[in-house]
């Protein structure tokens, strides 16, 4: 098989084809409005291409896809044809993407391996990243226990990270991963691995800071390949059906004399994990944890007793679903006993 050599320094990208093809003429960059053409270097089969030039040549058209081609002729018959990296033994290293005034440019193999360019300001992550998912998920005060798995194709993966942030704030802590080969499928040029990771330490520690009381915990998996300078970041998520069902618990530490929580649910959306931040008095916190411990009694012994509705949100939130439904409790059933739960201090208790 015959060797490919891709590389960028900046914003010159270099392609290096094996010395021993006789027939490679020159590149051309083109879509359907204009191209350019580069001839070889000194160096046998070697092009060095400018994206700035090309960037100044194609900003202009309203085309977000950019066409590399490679002219091959052998003195009698001429072909111009993409080039599939798949069809040699390659090596890339650091794409990334050029930006002059608000325009940019980047280059990108596609799923099948062909080598184009892009205008978008930012290359999809699907580019390099397949697909991730949660196997196993346990979160108590002891231990954030997570399994899963994760794909990248057409790309070599240098490393990868867990980081925990936040919506409202630009903190973060990283984790290092140390993913295991899982499968190699060479029909995709993809490979998945394993990872698993308990992160209960940094997640206490990260819930030691100051939140805004709207802010969310994400976790994010980041992964570095060669193919790519920049980092991918995606949200950790998509978790089995039988994990999503039955994830539960929380994290908690002790703050002077309040309790802060981590609460993990899935997002709607994209069926991310994320956690909802809480904070209680000490005693309101431990009184709530007898009242959950002593639940099953309570029921059994109140079984024949007038039913009590409590609905609550967020301690400061009474505008979602929480609020319009014991609104309309109040308001269509007012013989029953409907209670709705929020923070004294709430600008939206006067509701």
């Amino acid at each position: 098989m015959k060797i490919l050599n891709i590389y960028q320094e900046n914003e010159l990208l270099v392609f290096e084809f094996d010395q021993t093809i006789d027939n490679i003429v020159n590149v051309y960059i083109k879509n359907e409005f204009d191209e350019l053409s580069f001839t070889q270097t000194n160096v046998k089969n070697q092009f060095k291409i400018n994206l700035s030039e090309v960037l100044e040549t194609f900003s202009q058209y309203d085309r977000e896809t950019i066409f590399f081609l490679l002219e091959k002729s052998d003195g009698i018959t001429q072909s111009i044809q993409k080039v599939n990296v798949k069809k040699y033994k390659y090596d890339i290293q650091n794409f990334e993407t050029i930006i002059n005034d608000e325009a940019t440019i980047t280059p990108y193999l596609t799923k099948n391996g062909i080598i184009q360019f892009t205008l978008k300001p930012q290359l999809p992550v699907s580019t390099y990243f397949a697909r991730r998912h949660i196997d196993k998920i346990i979160i108590n005060n002891k231990q954030a226990f997570l399994k899963g798995k994760f794909s990248i194709q057409n790309s070599t993966l240098e490393y990868a990270n867990i980081i925990i942030t936040s919506r409202l704030s630009e903190k973060f802590i990283e984790i290092p991963l140390e993913p295991i080969i899982f499968n190699v499928y060479k029909s995709l040029n993809s490979i998945s691995y394993d990872f698993e990771v308990d992160i209960i330490e940094e997640l206490k520690q990260f819930l030691k800071d100051e939140f805004d009381s709207e802010d969310i915990i994400d976790i994010f998996l980041n992964i570095k390949v060669k193919e790519f300078k920049n980092i991918i970041e995606v949200k950790l998520g998509n978790p089995r059906i039988m994990v999503e069902r039955f994830a539960k618990g929380e994290v908690s530490i002790d703050v002077n004399h309040s309790v802060k929580t981590a609460v993990p649910y899935f997002t709607m959306k994209g069926r991310n994990l994320s956690f909802r931040i809480n904070e209680y008095a000490k005693e309101d916190y431990e009184a709530y944890k007898k009242l959950m411990h002593d639940y099953p009694t309570l029921i059994k012994n109140n079984l024949n007793k007038n039913k009590v509705w409590v609905v609550g949100e967020k301690s400061y939130k009474a505008q979602d679903n929480g609020y319009h439904f014991f609104k309309y409790m109040r308001m269509e059933h007012p013989e029953e006993e409907v209670y709705y739960v929020i923070d004294r201090n709430s600008d939206e208790r006067k509701k």
